[in-house]
């Protein structure tokens, strides 16, 4: 069944599929096990991101979060209501959980959002590399496949916009002929250098062969992070595909929240992602020491926030915040 109200749309979506035929220990302490989540043919008849992507001529932007991100959605979808070009209308979230859907509505009811039904379990904070996490990446991993007919970017929903990406994203293409275009590792580690997210992404036939074998490696085995699939098979140029990577100065990454104020001053990234940090409530208390907390503690956007970080780091002449 499929329930539509507004913008919000709630698809039971959820089957199961347990890797390699085995039990997935979540967590030794809690005995629990949980599968991974499979996207059913019900939920792929959701045309919701081809509506938006017919409305706005443009990238779509794409993410998916649980209850535990709810105030984090928020509070970017604070930090990007104030910017022009319609981002908010470009949405696409995919919530774990119906709250979510109903609490954004309330606020910013151009979003798009679709309830994917899951276990309360995937709906509780999840701790890095554990099961239930990459669990997640991989069900994530399975929406990206079915976008990946138009262009999108991929985001998180903890990451800061300190100035309208937009434009920015759109100029990538008279680059080259990327399939895709990620960020790069402010800290190398493992030889590796090419990270998630955000991910600009063509509707290339390399792009789509990419993302189906990613699903397919990502489903047969359920410890691999789609991360490491990545870096793997864009080092390696599999099937042509071209990753290209973004500056560090214009996409950061946690790495940026260690910087000295007079480093940051020598740079403008765009993005800032809150990563190399674990937990919800770090993320966010990570976000209010410096000045890029947005909501009230009772959940309501305050724009005059927003604006001050917005003057803080766009350049008058460059700024492209609303009025």
């Amino acid at each position: 069944m499929c329930l539509i109200c507004s913008n919000i749309i709630v698809v039971n979506a959820y089957s199961v599929l347990m890797s390699d035929n085995t039990n997935i220990k979540i967590d030794d302490s809690r005995n629990i096990t949980l599968a991974v989540p499979l996207v059913s043919d019900e939920f792929k008849k959701v045309q919701k991101y081809e509506t938006i992507h017919n409305r706005t001529s443009d990238f779509l932007l794409f993410t998916l979060v649980n209850k535990a991100y709810l105030n984090l959605t928020c509070n970017w979808l604070c930090n990007v209501a104030e910017f022009e070009n319609d981002i908010i209308a470009r949405t696409l979230i995919v919530s774990l959980d119906s709250n979510i859907c109903l609490t954004i509505a309330k606020q910013w009811p151009e979003v798009e959002c679709i309830i994917f039904n899951s276990t309360d379990e995937y709906n509780q904070p999840l701790k890095w590399g554990h099961q239930d996490y990459i669990n997640i990446l991989t069900l994530r991993m399975q929406l990206m496949r079915i976008l990946a007919d138009i262009p999108f970017v991929l985001f998180e929903t903890d990451a800061s916009w300190l100035r309208n990406p937009m434009e920015f994203f759109n100029n990538q293409t008279l680059v080259d002929d990327a399939d895709i275009v990620v960020p790069i590792k402010g800290y190398l580690d493992k030889g590796q250098t090419y990270t998630f997210d955000p991910m600009i992404v063509y509707p290339t036939s390399s792009s789509k062969m990419l993302f189906q074998l990613m699903e397919t490696r990502l489903l047969a085995n359920s410890k691999l992070f789609d991360q490491d699939l990545l870096d793997d098979l864009c080092r390696t140029q599999y099937n042509g595909v071209i990753c290209r990577q973004f500056e560090w100065n214009d996409i950061a990454d946690g790495k940026w929240f260690k910087l000295a104020e007079s480093e940051r001053s020598n740079i403008r990234p765009y993005v800032v992602n809150n990563n190399y940090y674990v937990g919800v409530t770090n993320k966010a208390s990570r976000q209010a020491l410096n000045g890029l907390w947005f909501l009230s503690p009772r959940g309501i956007c305050i724009r005059s926030k927003v604006k001050n970080m917005l003057k803080k780091y766009s350049s008058s002449e460059n700024s492209s915040a609303k009025n």
